[in-house]
């Protein structure tokens, strides 16, 4: 995500990384964007970027994404960006809706 175009101001990130907590093959994408900027694709446009570089220019064939159970938001960016819901895992005491996105998908 990075910067907005207009004012240069940082709004967010994405990234990708191991989630030790996960199942294989553990590795998750994640983001926040702030809250000035939510509601304007921004966080959809950035997790299908990542996505798209991740099955297109690495080795990964699948990826995870978590979003608390009660954040609708984030499970919307989720679905949106094609990750099919697996399981409600729970880590730290709170309840995550566990979502996988294979490559073929």
């Amino acid at each position: 995500m990075g910067s907005s175009q207009e004012t240069g101001e940082f709004i967010g990130w994405c990234c990708t990384g191991i989630k030790d907590e996960l199942p294989e093959p553990k590795r998750e994408v994640m983001y926040a964007i702030s809250q000035d900027h939510r509601g304007q694709g921004y966080t959809t446009q950035a997790v299908r970027g990542l996505t798209k570089y991740l099955f297109e220019n690495t080795h990964v064939e699948e990826l995870c994404a978590l979003a608390l159970v009660h954040n609708l938001p984030s499970n919307k960016v989720i679905q949106k960006c094609g990750f099919a819901l697996i399981n409600v895992l729970e880590i730290d005491d709170m309840q995550y809706n566990n979502y996988k996105l294979h490559k073929n998908t």
